[in-house]
């Protein structure tokens, strides 16, 4: 029991230690962008408080994992026991699909046509091996109600005439309540008229409301954040230009705001 709950422990730390480190380097490339276009000191100053508070966290994260490594030699705390160990190894050799290796194990007999129950009993007849596809089904079945970071529409259309297509990337600063929303660089129809995205932003209301929506994998949404009393500032950077690179011109907007709300979508 013990064994297990240090796996557990490790595991999490283990994930969180990642997340954080994806987090700071998110960061981090906003924060070169910044210096680089001679963003204010105060601004700088937010950004690389934010950016020391996840080194902090970091730091601590891997001294607990570190606790870890200091265990009696003789006591191996891994993810999965040996068995389990044995079996992914085999599997991965196999170049099959670790869900449908779970799912759909693979009969050893040639002319049958379909896995019997008899064989998921022989797959599946440890209890450690019970668990791990209990623990796996419940990873599959729980998609849909985790959240992508890449699954999101920002509805700027009706405040800066920016259509959600047209969104990049978002990145937070919720002690400070600012959110930094880059954009493609495009040129928007304006009836008849064809203008600039920044020449429109130059004409941007004084505060404005905008909604960002998180959607599950078939485009339901999932929740709704709602930000109130929102401002454009004078921070507002450009990708430089270059023929060497491929990638698309984008603007990158600095918004302040008074207040968010979170709104889970409820379903009838």
């Amino acid at each position: 029991m013990e064994k297990v709950h240090i796996d557990k422990e490790e595991r999490r730390l283990n994930n969180l230690l990642w997340t954080r480190i994806n987090e700071y380097k998110m960061l981090n490339d906003t924060l070169c962008e910044m210096i680089s276009k001679d963003a204010s000191s105060q601004t700088l100053t937010v950004m690389k408080d934010e950016i020391n508070e996840l080194l902090n966290e970091i730091s601590e994260i891997k001294g607990q994992l570190s606790l870890f490594e200091d265990k009696d030699s003789e006591k191996e705390y891994g993810y999965y026991d040996d068995a389990d160990k044995a079996w992914f190894e085999e599997k991965a050799a196999n170049e099959k699909n670790l869900y449908d290796s779970v799912v759909k194990p693979k009969c050893e007999e040639k002319s049958c046509g379909s896995c019997p129950s008899k064989e998921k009993g022989k797959f599946w007849d440890s209890p450690s091996r019970k668990e791990m596809r209990g623990l796996m089904d419940d990873f599959f079945n729980s998609v849909d109600i985790r959240i992508g970071s890449n699954r999101f529409l920002v509805d700027l259309k009706s405040s800066l005439l920016i259509p959600e297509y047209m969104v990049e990337s978002v990145s937070f600063d919720m002690a400070s309540k600012i959110v930094f929303i880059n954009v493609y660089d495009f040129v928007a129809n304006i009836g008849s008229k064809e203008v600039p995205i920044l020449e429109l932003l130059k004409k941007a209301p004084k505060t404005f409301d905008f909604t960002i929506k998180h959607l599950t994998c078939d485009g339901s949404v999932l929740y709704t954040e709602h930000y109130s009393n929102c401002r454009l500032t004078n921070e507002t950077f450009r990708r430089e230009l270059d023929y060497g690179s491929d990638d698309f011109s984008t603007i990158g907007l600095t918004i302040t705001y008074g207040d968010v709300t979170y709104e889970a979508n409820n379903q009838a």
